[in-house]
Formats: structure tokens, sequence, C-alpha cells
């Protein structure tokens, strides 16, 4: 219960920091700092990140190979996970671009450590 009630007075301390700043970001009036922090370390990885990984080629020849099968399924996993990382990272920036709503799902993503 403590540690809920020091969060929400940091947030509460970044709310009222947020206001009394008027600068030149008219999209960030009223957004606390760390919500910004958070954006712009979100587009930092973003730009960073690949787009996308390409798959080997399966051919006849290669799937008898057992080096190639085990190269196919790590890449098959590292797609998986960059998937998975940068929509993560998509919805982060879009929460704190105020541009969508949290869901319990992006939620469970800002809380966790890192």
């Amino acid at each position: 219960m403590a540690s809920k009630l020091l969060k929400m007075q940091l947030i509460e301390d970044d709310e009222d920091l947020g206001k009394e700043s008027v600068g030149g970001d008219e999209g960030h009036v009223g957004t606390p700092a760390w919500m910004r922090t958070l954006g712009a370390s979100a587009q930092e990885w973003l730009k960073l990140l690949p787009d996308q990984l390409t798959p080997l080629r399966r051919t006849a020849d290669n799937i008898k190979r057992p080096l190639y099968r085990f190269f196919e399924r790590e890449i098959c996993t590292a797609v998986s996970i960059l998937n998975t990382v940068t929509g993560d990272l998509v919805s982060v920036k879009m929460i704190c671009q105020v541009c969508s709503k949290s869901t319990s799902k992006t939620m469970s993503v800002l809380n966790k450590p890192i």
C-alpha cells in the first residue's frame, strides 16, 4: 500500500511540474516529465531495432541439415521476439504521446522491472 501511495505521489508531482512548465511543445503540455522521457526512449529504441528479420530460405536440401534447422528455429524465435518488442514499444510510445489509452497489457509492460 505504501508503494502505491508513493507512486501516486510521484505521478501527482510530475503532473504538477508538467502543468507549470509552459514550453514550446504544445503537444506535451500537461504530460508528466516521466512520460515524455519514456516516449523519447521508446522512439530511440524503435530507431535502433530493425524493421524485420529475413527468414532463411527453406529448400528440400537445406531441411536435411541439422545446423540449418537449428538456425531456422532461432531466427523464427528472433522474429517473434522482435515483433513483440516493437509492438510493445509502439504501444508505449502512443500512450506517452497521448494518442491512445493504456490497456492492462500495456500497464503490465510499463510496470515490469528492468
